[in-house]
């Protein structure tokens, strides 16, 4: 089970009517996993809520792309990872997962009914200049700029602006928004409860980098030139301890009977290249990739082969 506590509507359900639901995933050994209401400056107040519920319900509980949003909340994070580490040291079985950019991304119009460009919500107070439109299928000249350029523009303020939009784009409209630091995002990797995820969203000429990139970012940039975690646990972080917290059966190890889902990569090449402008280049260093014993990326780039099937949590 899933949720998104900070958006609409999720953000209206209080922790009871959460623990209820918790308590039928537990019973199915099943996982709890939170956008959690706030990761702004109530994020330790919101990882002790989502502990909450593991704690009520014996439910399994992930929190998603941990984080502090806002320079000013930057210390939140190492209070947040004691709260998570304090919990499983008292026998809860709490984990997270995390992403490696500074910016983040989501729907336009979760910011506008959170009214967030005039005061400071769970989004915090977001700044026009901060915002880049990732997709605006209807106003393409609009993706690649700023809120606050297209604000320019239309002759309208911030929130006038970005209400305009909406309008206009509908649900469609997603945008790139800063808001973690570096120093942050090494300290919540190095923690062993922590895995990685993209928190990619397919849309638009721009997407967040993040949805290409995640994982050569992780191994070339933090694990080979920063050294913040070493090659074997960045791969592990990004395979087999995710197959396993998500109960999925024969994936993420190579082993006897295991499936053939493997990476090529030459490790002193493997590098990110995309950028918030250029989101969709090719990453350097990958070899080849193959799915389900299948390749599907081979020496002149993708295949064809579709060898992909929907995975399965494993409930018993």
């Amino acid at each position: 089970m899933s949720t998104g506590l900070v958006y609409e509507p999720g953000r209206y359900s209080p922790a009871d009517e959460i623990e209820e639901l918790a308590r039928i995933v537990a019973a199915r050994n099943g996982i709890y996993t939170s956008h959690m209401r706030n990761e702004h400056d109530g994020l330790v107040e919101s990882v002790r809520e989502t502990i909450s519920i593991g704690r009520e319900t014996g439910v399994k509980v992930q929190v998603s792309h941990l984080k502090a949003i806002g320079a000013q909340n930057a210390p939140l994070a190492r209070e947040a990872v004691k709260e998570i580490r304090a919990a499983r040291d008292a026998g809860l079985d709490v984990m997270a997962d995390q992403y490696p950019y500074s910016r983040g991304s989501t729907a336009l119009d979760q910011l506008v009914s959170a009214d967030a460009f005039r005061a400071s919500t769970n989004f915090g107070l977001v700044s026009a200049a901060a915002v880049m439109i990732a997709s605006a299928p209807r106003n393409p000249g609009w993706e690649g700029r700023t809120l606050e350029s297209v604000a320019v523009d239309l002759g309208l303020d911030a929130a006038d602006a970005a209400q305009r939009i909406v309008e206009s784009e509908g649900r469609g409209c997603m945008v790139v928004v800063a808001n973690q630091t570096e120093e942050n995002i090494a300290l919540i990797l190095k923690e062993d409860f922590v895995m990685i995820g993209s928190d990619g969203i397919p849309v638009g000429s721009r997407p967040h980098p993040r949805l290409h990139h995640t994982f050569p970012r992780i191994l070339g940039e933090y694990s080979r030139n920063r050294g913040v975690i070493s090659l074997e646990t960045a791969v592990h972080k990004m395979t087999g301890m995710s197959a396993q917290r998500f109960s999925l059966d024969d994936r993420g190890f190579i082993a006897p009977g295991a499936f053939a889902d493997l990476v090529l990569f030459d490790h002193s090449e493997i590098i990110d290249t995309g950028t918030y402008e250029d989101p969709t280049a090719p990453p350097r260093g990958i070899l080849g990739v193959w799915n389900n014993g299948v390749r599907i990326v081979g020496d002149s780039g993708i295949t064809q082969a579709r060898p992909g099937r929907v995975l399965a949590h494993t409930t018993t």
